[in-house]
């Protein structure tokens, strides 16, 4: 099927929070350090015709994933069979109202959804927005992070390849370097 699916959620002040497409890629599993039975299996969203079910879990968007597999195939010890899914996680959303848009071959579907604090916890609404700052901040500087370390690698390869030529105070500066 040729058509073209898009999946957006939308914060109330029109942010974009999570995306979806039709020809989103299945991440490379291959290489991770636990068996294939816990990870979480892919949703790919569907272009077929007809009616189909899709789950958000709740989460931004994951911008680790567009990062080298070696910085986003780390999963967690504590495994849920079947549900487990590579660390770093996107934080979660905060309650309140949430407009989704599906676009079709370019037509857009709009419908409102209430995300509601799960009535169990008792959690003052100024704490949770503290959390959800922390975990929204935290997320951000983990990304800048990898990124950095990314876009130093072929530095930090030279440095080591210069290693075994330098003696004396230059080597010590290389080695204060890395």
């Amino acid at each position: 099927d040729a058509r073209h699916i898009s999946l957006r959620i939308f914060k109330k002040d029109g942010g974009i929070v999570r995306s979806y497409f039709s020809n989103d890629l299945a991440p490379d599993v291959s290489g991770v350090n636990i068996p294939l039975y816990w990870i979480r299996p892919f949703q790919a969203l569907s272009s077929k015709k007809g009616a189909h079910r899709f789950c958000w879990d709740l989460r931004y968007d994951d911008y680790h994933r567009e990062l080298n597999d070696k910085y986003s195939s780390s999963f967690p010890i504590a495994a849920i069979y079947r549900q487990t899914v590579p660390e770093p996680e996107a934080p979660l959303v905060m309650p309140g109202m949430y407009r989704i848009e599906l676009q079709v071959d370019g037509k857009k579907y709009t419908q409102f959804l209430e995300v509601k604090m799960d009535p169990h916890v008792q959690t003052p609404p100024e704490e949770l927005q503290r959390q959800f700052d922390l975990s929204i901040t935290t997320y951000g500087y983990c990304y800048i992070t990898q990124r950095y370390l990314l876009m130093n690698e072929p530095l930090r390869e030279m440095l080591t390849l210069a290693a075994p030529k330098l003696s004396g105070d230059r080597l010590d500066s290389l080695k204060l370097l890395e």
